[in-house]
């Protein structure tokens, strides 16, 4: 409520917020306690977030996409919120948005078996790293180098 209430101050005020309110505001629905409603609001404040940040212009970046997905882990049910679940998933496959912290947090909420059917993939999905994933899922973010395994760090 109280993340609301500064939001709306702003805005009422003639402060725009930026991305970083609006992740901020989505991080702190994602941490909402309370009965199910609440929880259930919570993630609807979310959603609505994220859409008013996009209609004013504002493009998600690196930490918005980890809230929404936090707000997905601690507000959803896997099963009975599936078809919310997988439009989620879409969108953000979508985006091109999955980095590392995206997907480790993502890999921790779904079912192994949910992200082996996205990926087409049988084997065990929980080793995969981001460097895994098809390019379109990445297309959008930095990701860092591949270390080599078989290099040998050099002493100077």
């Amino acid at each position: 409520d109280k993340a609301e209430q500064v939001l709306n101050c702003m805005k009422k005020t003639g402060v725009k917020p930026n991305i970083i309110t609006y992740n901020t505001f989505m991080g702190a629905c994602a941490r909402a306690e309370g009965n199910e409603e609440t929880r259930r609001r919570a993630f609807s404040l979310v959603l609505a977030a994220f859409s008013e940040l996009q209609a004013i212009g504002l493009r998600p970046d690196g930490y918005t996409w980890p809230a929404i997905w936090q707000a997905c882990q601690c507000h959803l049910d896997i099963n009975a919120d599936l078809p919310k679940i997988n439009s989620l998933f879409d969108i953000t496959v979508k985006n091109g948005a999955f980095n590392e912290l995206l997907f480790n947090s993502v890999r921790g909420f779904l079912p192994p078996s949910y992200l082996q059917k996205k990926l087409n993939r049988k084997d065990d999905v929980r080793t995969l790293t981001v460097h895994d994933l098809p390019a379109e899922w990445t297309r959008n973010v930095k990701l860092g180098r591949v270390k080599d395994p078989t290099k040998k760090k050099s002493k100077a």
